[in-house]
């Protein structure tokens, strides 16, 4: 029975939000099929979700995959991703980097994935025993600042797509539309908004005891009703409008690169009697690294996002949870996918970004010396 009477607490909310438990949980009961055949009768309200358990074959492999992914796979790349992000977020804050909007916004990207992923590796402690999230407080804190970070870094994307869009069709446009005055209040605007759109969150999320065991949850009641109007209020402002600018923009600046392989030249052909300024020229360097992150961020977060929406598109046609067990280990496999991203952003700036690679090198020349200071 703790099979499925566990089934919800692994659907609970987060990042959607699902709270982050792990599949290994499942294969706790040593009780085998037919003896929890026996034991079941029709009217126990988990016995639709057994069914498909015993009749699903390809189940006990998926759960392997998603146990292998969420406890080793997973924490590696949050791992990664949080001190990749966090010197990114010291290097682009740095007096030489900080200049122009473009390093802003990647400043905020950075900082903003940095706490995201150590709000993921609060979570994923639970897969080894180090249950931090079920406590109150902890519990309320990190669904909030999931839900702000995820917002914020969307976001942002968007914002850097079209910076991009801006510096390869309207080059002369720069000195207008890319300025760090705009940027601060753009960023501040963004953190602001999310933290009053999401703020219910931190009185609608709770930490409830089920079979004796301590779970943070969205609740019952007023309060899972909230819940669920905060979930489709997420999905449509980080999926579908954010979604839907970013696809066209990152559509334009393409067409534009196929049409022209050096963006510089490409700008000044189609500007021929304006002279590009030494500030339009450097970010018209990193606009390459630019388009990459928008690329980098639609394909690693697509398959979660597309399988979050077709689940809610699904529910509100039948009108019931069309959810199956299998989706439980598919999220867990998806979301960890859309961590990746998270991590390429690192990657993206040491491989494309020089002016990144020489801050990276001065700050730990900065701190080699002072090591060496008596």
């Amino acid at each position: 029975m703790t099979v499925y009477k566990r089934k919800k607490e692994h659907c609970e909310a987060r990042d959607g939000r699902r709270l982050p438990t792990s599949p290994l949980t499942v294969s706790q009961p040593s009780a085998s099929r037919d003896t929890i055949r026996m034991n079941l009768t029709n009217d126990d309200e988990d016995y639709e979700y057994l069914m498909q358990l015993l009749s699903d074959e390809d189940l006990p492999r998926l759960m392997e995959i998603a146990t292998i992914v969420t406890l080793y796979i997973q924490p590696a790349i949050c791992g990664i991703g949080f001190l990749g992000n966090l010197l990114a977020t010291c290097v682009f804050t740095s007096k030489y980097l900080r200049l122009n909007s473009s390093n802003f916004y990647l400043a905020s990207l950075s900082g903003s994935s940095c706490v995201y992923m150590l709000s993921v590796l609060i979570s994923w402690l639970d897969v080894v025993r180090v249950p931090i999230i079920h406590h109150n407080g902890v519990c309320q804190t990190v669904v909030f600042l999931t839900f702000v970070c995820s917002f914020i870094t969307v976001w942002l994307v968007t914002v850097i797509t079209f910076e991009h869009y801006v510096i390869v069709h309207h080059i002369t446009a720069v000195r207008f539309i890319c300025q760090r005055r705009k940027a601060k209040i753009l960023v501040s605007c963004l953190a602001v908004s999310s933290s009053l759109l999401y703020s219910t969150s931190l009185w609608s999320t709770r930490v409830e005891m089920k079979y004796g065991t301590r779970y943070c949850t969205s609740g019952t009641g007023q309060l899972a009703t909230m819940t669920q109007v905060i979930f489709y209020i997420d999905m449509l402002a980080t999926l579908l409008l954010p979604g839907i600018l970013t696809i066209v923009l990152i559509c334009a600046c393409v067409s534009r690169h196929l049409l022209w392989r050096n963006i510089t030249i490409s700008c000044l052909r189609h500007d021929r009697n304006v002279r590009i300024s030494r500030r339009e020229r450097s970010l018209l360097r990193i606009a390459r690294a630019l388009l990459l992150i928008s690329l980098s961020h639609l394909l690693f977060s697509s398959p979660s996002f597309i399988f979050r929406l077709r689940y809610q598109i699904s529910t509100l046609l039948v009108g019931r949870d069309t959810s199956v067990y299998s989706d439980v280990f598919i999220n867990h496999i998806l979301h960890t996918l859309y961590y990746v991203s998270f991590t390429a952003n690192f990657v993206i700036y040491l491989v494309f970004c020089a002016n990144f690679r020489l801050g990276l090198k001065s700050i730990f020349r900065l701190s080699a010396l002072k090591c060496n200071q008596p």
